[in-house]
């Protein structure tokens, strides 16, 4: 829920759209639609700071976080380059044999929402607001500072004439491609 509040919270603060992300414990995968080079950096560097910082209040960790800055992949505006980046990253724990089903990954991603109304909730935590409230001697109690995110993911540039039921259904059907192939592995 802390993954999806930052994405959320990140893609409405840099108005950059994401179409899919899946999250696994050493790296994550985005499909997004920036406006410029630019605006992805800003993006990234925001999130990637505050998803670490959530995951070091987790779980203790106050070293590094990320092994290295990320890797900006462009995909091209041909249907088929789309198509195929949105196939691996919906197959990333089948493709490692860690689950059956793309809809099995226990982590942050959005295939749930994929396949049903394109939503995804999540939780952000105004950590300045905690800090100042704590410098001033309040007591803060646990969740005061937390509030639901809402991420609506957008379709390929390629299905951008779609509808919706379209979207979904070509995602379905891939997502039951992935399975069957998981289950002949």
């Amino acid at each position: 829920r802390r993954t999806l509040g930052v994405v959320a919270r990140v893609a409405w603060s840099y108005q950059v759209r994401v179409c899919t992300f899946s999250y696994l414990s050493n790296h994550c995968h985005l499909l997004l639609r920036p406006a410029s080079a630019v605006e992805l950096a800003a993006f990234m560097s925001y999130l990637n700071s505050n998803i670490a910082r959530e995951a070091g209040r987790l779980y203790g960790w106050r070293e590094r976080f990320w092994g290295r800055r990320y890797r900006a992949i462009p995909v091209s505006f041909e249907p088929e380059a789309q198509i195929d980046r949105l196939h691996y990253l919906l197959s990333q724990g089948c493709k490692e044999g860690l689950v059956a089903r793309p809809q099995d990954w226990p982590g942050a991603t959005s295939v749930h929402a994929q396949l049903s109304d394109g939503t995804l909730r999540g939780t952000w935590y105004d950590r300045t607001g905690e800090y100042w409230a704590k410098k001033h001697g309040e007591e803060v109690e646990p969740g005061q500072f937390a509030s639901t995110e809402i991420l609506e993911l957008c379709p390929l540039p390629c299905w951008d004439d779609l509808s919706p039921a379209e979207v979904r259904a070509q995602v379905a059907e891939m997502v039951s491609d992935i399975s069957a192939a998981t289950r002949q592995q």
